[in-house]
């Protein structure tokens, strides 16, 4: 990782959401934290699992949606701060791809690393992992 350049990390769960930058090392700002109500695994009673599954994960790519469009709109409040160095986005493995295709197409283009992580990890920690996935 250059030290020079600024990036942003956009990390990620079923129902957190966390987005800041990297700028010299270290963590530049607190950031944002987003908490979606989504809900978790429901049995169906009637027999109609698949459905409510399909439901369920429509309700995770909403969430993860609506964190790449806060990522994009945090970009653009950091105007005269550019993202140079690119985007690292982290998160549970199995969510890893969910998230990439979630985020607007013109910062798909910008990642340049992933990492497996909880959201709500200290920002220090959450910092460490993103520098280590693009060194």
């Amino acid at each position: 990782m250059n030290d020079d350049k600024r990036y942003l990390v956009v990390a990620a769960d079923r129902t957190k959401g966390r987005i800041f930058t990297i700028f010299l090392g270290g963590f530049e700002d607190q950031g944002e934290f987003i908490k979606d109500n989504v809900h978790q695994k429901i049995k169906a009673d009637n027999g109609r699992q698949g459905k409510v599954d399909r439901w369920v994960h429509g309700e995770l790519i909403k969430h993860l949606k609506h964190v790449g469009e806060e990522a994009k709109k945090y970009m653009d409040r950091k105007t005269g701060e550019p993202i140079d160095g690119g985007i690292v986005i982290g998160g549970h493995r199995e969510l890893l791809g969910d998230i990439m295709q979630a985020l607007p197409n013109n910062l798909q283009k910008l990642v340049i690393g992933r990492f497996i992580a909880e959201p709500d990890r200290s920002l220090g920690e959450l910092t460490e992992l993103a520098k280590k996935a693009v060194s």
